[in-house]
């Protein structure tokens, strides 16, 4: 009698193990639900090489460099026309991207012939966006070197003097990228 209800026990224990086993053997069941191929795949597909192309061609077309994030999602072909004006171009292409924005950034003189990879860039100028006090001044002791950062700095009328005195391009480039940051944007 015992024999049979160990037998009878351990056939139950079994019975009871192979759906949970099977379950646990379902692809995709453990994975992390915050996947970022998860996210890409309900989205639908990226027309972020064709935007890019827009951009650039915006940029040729008024003689100035254009670059765009590479963490830009944009969910339809982009449609361009005749604008009147960059600006106008900026955000009308910018429009058609979710959480997209354009700035206008002067680069250090020796930086202005290449700029820096798009995504650095991009990276560089959301950063800079985000930082929530009007000035801030980072000082390394060690090098005896300071950063420094004004928020909401009102452009003067002579801003190309300025900006040539402290060692920049005037002539600036335009970035174009993701107010969120990853492939989401």
């Amino acid at each position: 009698m015992k024999r049979t209800l160990r037998t009878l026990f351990a056939a139950t224990l079994a019975a009871a193990a192979v759906p949970a086993a099977a379950q646990l053997a379902q692809p995709g069941l453990n994975r992390p639900q915050n996947r970022p191929q998860a996210a890409r795949r309900l989205l639908g597909p990226n027309y972020l090489k064709e935007f890019t192309a827009a951009a650039e061609a915006l940029g040729k077309r008024f003689g100035t460099t254009v670059v765009v994030d590479p963490a830009l999602y944009v969910s339809r072909k982009p449609v361009t026309g005749e604008p009147a004006s960059l600006e106008k171009g900026l955000d009308a292409l910018v429009g058609q991207a979710r959480n997209a924005a354009w700035r206008k950034v002067y680069l250090a003189a020796g930086q202005s012939g290449s700029p820096p990879n798009p995504g650095r860039l991009a990276a560089a100028v959301r950063a800079l966006t985000q930082v929530e006090q009007t000035g801030i001044v980072l000082e390394n002791p060690a090098t005896r070197r300071a950063t420094t950062f004004v928020k909401d700095f009102v452009v003067p009328e002579n801003f190309a003097q300025e900006l040539e005195a402290q060692s920049f391009s005037p002539a600036g480039i335009y970035v174009i990228y993701s107010t969120l940051g990853d492939a989401a944007g």
